[in-house]
């Protein structure tokens, strides 16, 4: 389960600049070309109702009171044209009253279509100042930038910097990757330039910029050199102690906590204990700590004669120690003095803890200026499952700041979250010489409500061609699966199957079972299960261990060992059985990317299976399994449709050619068999 990094908290910007120094086939044409006609075609006829409606407006300017003095007349025309693509005509109109600011953006935007990126720069600069939030405006300029960084990274590859580029050119290229978010480049940039004893300014920079880039490692490091020449080494530290959780580091983080403790205590302390054992799992702990803070704040306010700002830190630290009531509280009493925006931010926070989304959503909309209350709102509206409404709130967001990765994440989890999942799933057995093979059909229905995941399923097996004297048994398993999550560590699953068929030692059988999950961390998750398979003439007990591992963001691992034993009459008489096993499951999965996943498993041991609860499959346990290897993969082509294919095969013993041959005296038949597998499905979410 992967979490996103805590936020750093801010540092101030320094002015300083590090100086770079040397330390460092023809069908398809004739179609084409119609395309393209009428692609021109179309383009004529936009300009030409853009030019009728030009005129229009050039009558109306005809008129008393209005006329070319005018600059929102001259603005009005400007934008037809604008929006009719007619670019030069734009900037004609605009031009004519470049000291309105208005006018001076549509000059920039102008200018920027017709690439005169250069001229266009000026203008929009100064649009900025007035406009900053400007959607049209940001993109412009993001893009002006990114083409004078392609155009100086391309001279600087060229030739040494002492000859060909000047410092002032890897400044501006260095200020450049600033500007436009690739602050990775502009730190290892400025990196290359540090002197051999790098000061407090030049090393707080590159932190500055590696915690911007999330690097949050690198940045704890630098942060934590820098401290040792801070004015304020304690906050140095603290923010190097905030890379280090973020980064998952929580031994250095843990050490510089500690050594900053013998020091002096405080509540910035308290604040990153209760952080670091939030990243352990120790929610317990975390909010203990919390449950202090807060009462130290309220504390502290009886003595102040605005308490306003310290109160406001008490409802934060009760809302992240969860004590909602404890929140509520304090929220009433500032409340009852003043409503502001920091007042609704905490507000809107604590109906969106305890669940009253609909109160929170009513609070973020009297906001819509702010970043922060519109994603909330985003994940509010998504929360009550609204999900076209939460789409357009994340997007407007990132329509505003292209890139911006709350709303990014936002927008992913709105198209990859359903609530119903259809799996459909067609599995072909092959067993050679030893019986004919088997087709199994198998659709599961899903629902997922916010902490339980319901799941019913259907499997039919039959033999599509059946040999002279061979049975088929026609069996129809039916499966239902509850899984619930208790709390952000613990979780428990129950799962029932019931099976029919025309064998009359199967026939009306069932098997229960049920599974506890442990969840220590975000990257790993242990759990074990007991099932119980009632036969009419035979009985298995099931008992599982499992552990999974995700490791370098991309990798998963898992360990699982079963143990299986067998009674009852029906198994009792067949002699030379052994009644129980054991084996052992190793996988590792790659997950390269949101599209794309594999996955290799091997199986090792002589074991009997009675039920794989994932699958909701039960197994005949009168077949010994042996080694075996399984091949994974699935491919989602649209957020809620995803293709599946397994490959598998495995060596087995016949426990009943084992006993027939007992009974003979002697080897009649070969025990040893293998069967493989081939699986190919579909997945729907809606």
């Amino acid at each position: 389960m992967l979490g996103f990094p805590a936020n750093l908290r801010p540092m101030p910007r320094l002015s300083t600049v590090i100086r770079p120094g040397k330390s460092t086939s023809g069908r398809w044409i004739p179609a084409l070309g119609i395309v393209l006609v009428l692609l021109q075609l179309l383009q004529l006829l936009l300009l030409l109702i853009a030019g009728q409606a030009i005129a229009g407006e050039q009558k109306a300017f005809a008129e008393p009171g209005s006329g070319p003095g005018d600059p929102a007349s001259a603005l009005r025309m400007g934008n037809l044209a604008y929006r009719g693509k007619n670019y030069p005509s734009a900037l004609g109109y605009y031009s004519m009253f470049p000291q309105n600011i208005d006018c001076r953006l549509g000059i920039g935007l102008a200018l920027h279509k017709m690439k005169k990126h250069q001229l266009a720069r000026p203008h929009l600069l100064a649009a900025f100042a007035v406009y900053p939030a400007n959607a049209e405006l940001l993109a412009a300029l993001k893009d002006i930038n990114e083409k004078e960084i392609a155009f100086l990274e391309k001279r600087i590859s060229k030739g040494s910097v002492s000859e060909k580029v000047s410092v002032e050119q890897q400044l501006r290229l260095e200020t450049l990757y600033e500007l436009n978010g690739h602050f990775l480049k502009a730190a290892n940039m400025l990196r290359g330039w540090l002197p051999p004893r790098p000061g407090f300014n030049d090393m707080i920079r590159v932190a500055d910029l590696l915690a911007a880039a999330s690097s949050w490692a690198e940045a704890g490091k630098f942060y934590e050199l820098a401290s040792s020449q801070s004015p304020k080494p304690r906050l140095t530290n603290l923010a190097a102690v905030d890379c280090y959780i973020s980064s998952k580091n929580l031994a250095r983080a843990e050490v510089l906590l500690n050594w900053l403790l013998k020091q002096a205590p405080g509540i910035d302390l308290d604040l990153r204990y209760a952080a670091l054992l939030t990243k352990k799992g120790d929610s317990a702990g975390a909010n203990k700590i919390y449950k202090n803070l807060g009462a130290k704040y309220e504390a502290y306010s009886q003595n102040e004669t605005n308490p306003k700002e310290t109160l406001l830190l008490s409802v934060d630290a009760y809302l992240n120690g969860k004590y909602h009531s404890d929140a509520q509280r304090v929220l009433n009493r500032v409340g009852a003095q003043s409503r502001d925006y920091s007042v609704d931010l905490r507000l809107a926070r604590y109906f969106f803890d305890t669940g009253n989304f609909l109160d929170a959503v009513a609070i973020y909309e009297k906001y819509p200026e702010s970043t922060e209350m519109q994603i909330s709102r985003g994940w509010a509206l998504a929360r009550l499952d609204h999900r076209k409404e939460a789409k357009r709130a994340f997007q407007a967001v990132e329509q505003k700041f292209p890139g911006h990765a709350a709303a990014k994440a936002g927008l992913f989890s709105v198209d990859n979250s359903w609530h119903w999942n259809l799996f459909l799933l067609e599995t072909q057995m092959n067993y050679g010489d030893y019986q004919d093979k088997r087709l199994l059909s198998t659709q599961a229905l899903k629902y997922i409500a916010q902490r339980a995941v319901s799941t019913v399923s259907h499997t039919n097996s039959n033999i599509p061609s059946l040999s002279a004297g061979n049975i088929d048994f026609n069996e129809d398993l039916l499966g239902l699966r509850f899984y619930y999550l208790f709390r952000p560590r613990y979780a428990g699953q129950l799962h029932l199957l019931h099976f029919e068929n025309d064998d009359p030692n199967t026939d009306h059988s069932d098997v229960f079972g049920g599974r506890f999950f442990y969840f220590p961390n975000q990257y790993w998750s242990i759990d074990a299960e007991i099932d119980r398979s009632d036969y009419k003439t035979a009985d298995a007990d099931q008992f599982n261990l499992h552990a999974g591992y995700r490791f370098h963001r991309k990798w998963l691992a898992d360990l699982t060992t079963v143990f299986v034993r067998v009674s009852g009459p029906w198994r009792g008489s067949r002699t030379g059985i052994q009644p129980s096993s054991a084996g052992v499951k190793a996988a590792i999965g790659f997950v390269p990317n949101g599209q794309w996943t594999f996955g290799i498993s091997v199986w090792g041991g002589d074991r009997l299976l009675a039920v794989d609860s994932d699958g909701l499959f039960a197994y005949n346990i009168i077949d010994r399994y042996q080694a075996a290897w399984a091949f994974q993969s699935s491919y989602r082509f649209k957020p809620w449709t995803m293709a599946y294919l397994s490959l598998g095969a495995s060596n087995f013993v016949s426990d009943l050619k084992v006993a027939a041959n007992k009974k003979a005296g002697f080897a009649v038949y070969d025990p040893d068999q293998s069967v493989s597998s081939l699986t190919g499905g579909m997945d729907f979410s809606f």
